[in-house]
């Protein structure tokens, strides 16, 4: 793994359950501007994901691979400074797979976001764990631009697989950065020079990619009724205030451009808006 890896720029800093809490994985995240969704203070729920890829992937006794499926739910404000804690415990440990749950909490411990995981019983050490358990600076102002998908066509991006974003000698995308990929992707079909984040982003891992780029194209789902959702959007009312905000439902695709597109993953997705600074 590179040192200026995406993975260790998030720094994940992880602490193995012992005792009564035996089984169980805590990991902390100190809060950094290269999480935002660039231009806001609001972390990009990719960034979740990758992280609850890496702590609840070392459920219950240390480093697990391939993963399966992750989901991660927006429930509350996310938290925009101080540092992210995760809590991922076992609901199940069989031969074959084990199904996590996890919670997300801030500095003020109250959750804010919930995750679910499948990661085939395959242990394959501790050197994730400790590689991890630092925090790399990168070049870069934010990790959408490391990432640095392009669009190919107006309801696709690409991406290449990179050392920097890929996993292991395989060589193929790594699965928290497939899911940024996604989200991004529906930020530039349906953003309209506006911000998105996801709420809801539900990512099941398929197969791996061979050759690339991996094209990770959106299709809108969901109530089509009015007049903006011909882009998949939907006018909501959240919070007590009556704001509006427009919500996105989708799919993503993620395909194997190389490889007669095969498909690599497959995402379900809800996002909304988000305020850019001033």
């Amino acid at each position: 793994m590179p040192g200026d890896h995406f993975v260790l720029a998030i720094g994940v800093q992880l602490t193995m359950g012992v005792d009564a809490d035996a089984g169980t994985v805590r990991g902390v995240i100190p809060i950094r501007p290269e999480l935002y969704v660039p231009g806001t203070t609001r972390v990009r729920t990719g960034a979740l994901v990758t992280m609850l890829d890496v702590v609840a992937g070392h459920v219950p006794a240390g480093a697990i691979n391939p993963t399966v499926d992750l989901r991660v739910q927006i429930v509350g404000p996310v938290p925009e400074h101080g540092a992210i804690r995760l809590h991922s415990r076992p609901l199940r440990v069989g031969r074959r797979l084990v199904v996590a749950e996890t919670s997300f909490t801030g500095d003020d411990g109250i959750e804010f976001a919930r995750g679910s995981s499948t990661f085939i019983n395959q242990l394959v050490g501790t050197d994730l764990l400790l590689s991890v358990n630092r925090q790399a600076t990168i070049a870069e102002a934010s990790i959408d631009e490391l990432i640095a998908a392009t669009p190919c066509g107006p309801m696709a991006l690409e991406a290449i697989a990179r050392p920097r974003i890929s996993n292991g000698p395989g060589g193929t995308v790594q699965g928290g950065a497939q899911a940024w990929i996604a989200e991004m992707a529906v930020e530039h079909a349906f953003g309209t020079g506006h911000r998105l984040a996801a709420v809801d982003l539900d990512i099941r891992y398929l197969n791996p990619l061979r050759v690339g780029p991996l094209v990770a194209t959106v299709t809108p789902v969901g109530n089509r009724a009015s007049a903006a959702s011909d882009r998949g959007v939907d006018s909501v009312e959240v919070g007590g205030n009556n704001s509006v905000r427009d919500r996105v439902h989708a799919r993503v695709a993620l395909t194997d451009a190389g490889a007669g597109d095969r498909l690599v993953s497959h995402v379900a997705i809800s996002a909304e808006r988000v305020t850019t600074c001033r």
